[in-house]
């Protein structure tokens, strides 16, 4: 269920990425997602919406338990952003490099 929501972030950041390349250029949409303030946000409607709503959850886990399985997703969703980020720096750098060889 969480990791999904990862996965469709990841895809709309994607979506996000190729949609600026068309609109701005790949050089300028490579440069504006290295400089760009990224804002992750998790607040406690995280933890009280999903454990106190879903009896499922509350049955399964522990508050302890299900706070660092929530850890745990975020974390790995701020570990995808940035490798994402550092394959686009890794893109503009072999793009500028066969723009020097031309």
């Amino acid at each position: 269920m969480a990791c999904n929501s990862i996965i469709t972030t990841a895809a709309v950041y994607k979506e996000y990425q190729a949609k600026l390349a068309n609109v701005a250029g790949s050089e300028k949409a490579v440069s504006i997602l290295k400089d760009a303030l990224y804002v992750l946000g998790a607040g406690s409607s995280d933890f009280l919406q999903n454990y106190y709503v879903n009896p499922w959850l509350n049955r399964v886990y522990t508050p302890d338990q299900y706070s660092s399985y929530l850890i745990g997703i975020f974390s790995c969703f701020i570990k995808l952003l940035c490798i994402g980020i550092l394959i686009q720096l890794n893109l503009s750098r072999s793009s500028l490099l066969k723009l020097d060889s031309e």
